[in-house]
């Protein structure tokens, strides 16, 4: 009895005080790594970029135009789990900072500066492009294309193509002045890659590029496999087996779903698994179970039939 009782307080301690197990972060110190420290410079686009901290959960990037015993203006202040984000600024002199931090403790901020030149040169430039991430899997066939502008950019040139950059052009390149694009018909399923320059009178960015994939169809139906229909089975752990249809689309995952009633609205246990088993034991009585199959783009199938079986 008092060895169940240690066991269920080191579980609470685990999954609540999660906290007090983690490194405490007070004497680490970020290592700001570009861009670097007084930099001055005509290009607008940046990464900021640091060393990792273990143990940190997350960081805290905040840049301001001025300095942060005088702040002009807040310009950002993000919390990401990567030691790295893509930003454009405006000419001006600037400073940033980032922290990492847990759940129980937080380094202090480390600080650089940084000095934007004007240019009307756009040659050297970075468009920095928002969303879709790059290798992006959607089923949404009309997908809207963000980027950050740039302030001596007077418009955008947006293309998209077919399997990759070389590939056929998927639309018509579209000459834009703001920041997005939805096309006006939807693409077909296929991977694309797609880029933006910036334009203005006299100069032209390089493209940046991503790729994305659509991907519209449905996974087939899954085919149970056991414990067979009305199957009676021992109390003792048993393994569902299933097929799944064969799929030429994105990522596949499978949601197993397993009721106590027959009109399936008594929900014991619905598990997501990537392969097609799964193995456990449930105690005595009456079950009923099903799956369908998710894909990565966000489709899926249609329930398998519903089996019947019982443990005793």
């Amino acid at each position: 009895m008092q060895n169940n009782f240690i066991i269920m307080v080191l579980l609470i301690c685990l999954t609540a005080c999660t906290d007090i197990f983690e490194k405490n972060l007070e004497k680490q110190t970020v290592i700001l790594l570009s861009p670097a420290n007084n930099l001055q410079t005509e290009l607008s686009s940046h990464t900021f970029w640091w060393e990792e901290i273990k143990q940190a959960r997350n960081y805290n990037l905040q840049v301001v135009k001025g300095s942060f015993a005088q702040v002009q203006a807040l310009v950002l202040d993000t919390h990401i789990v990567d030691e790295k984000f893509s930003f454009v600024l405006q000419p001006g002199i600037y400073q940033w900072r980032v922290r990492a931090y847990n759940n129980g403790s937080s380094t202090a901020f480390s600080t650089f500066t940084l000095q934007i030149d004007s240019t009307y040169d756009l040659s050297q430039q970075q468009v920095v492009l928002i969303a879709p991430s790059n290798n992006f899997i959607t089923n949404n066939p009309l997908p809207t294309f963000q980027w950050y502008e740039l302030y001596n950019a007077n418009s955008y040139r947006f293309e998209i193509h077919t399997t990759n950059w070389s590939g056929s052009l998927a639309e018509s390149p579209q000459l834009l002045t703001g920041g997005s694009y939805t096309p006006a018909l939807a693409l077909p399923e296929g991977t694309y890659e797609w880029g933006v320059q910036a334009l203005n009178n006299t100069s032209a960015s390089p493209f940046s590029t991503r790729t994305l994939v659509i991907d519209t169809t449905s996974p087939g139906i899954p085919v149970l496999v056991s414990p067979l229909t009305n199957a009676v089975l021992p109390n003792a752990p048993f393994t569902f087996t299933w097929n799944r249809a064969v799929d030429n689309g994105s990522t596949l995952t499978d949601s197993l779903s397993i009721y106590a009633d027959t009109n399936l609205t008594n929900l014991v246990k619905a598990v997501y698994s990537v392969t097609t088993s799964y193995a456990d034991s449930l105690g005595t009585g009456n079950y009923f179970w099903r799956v369908r199959t998710f894909d990565a783009a966000g489709n899926k199938s249609g329930y398998s039939f519903v089996r019947k079986f019982t443990i005793q």
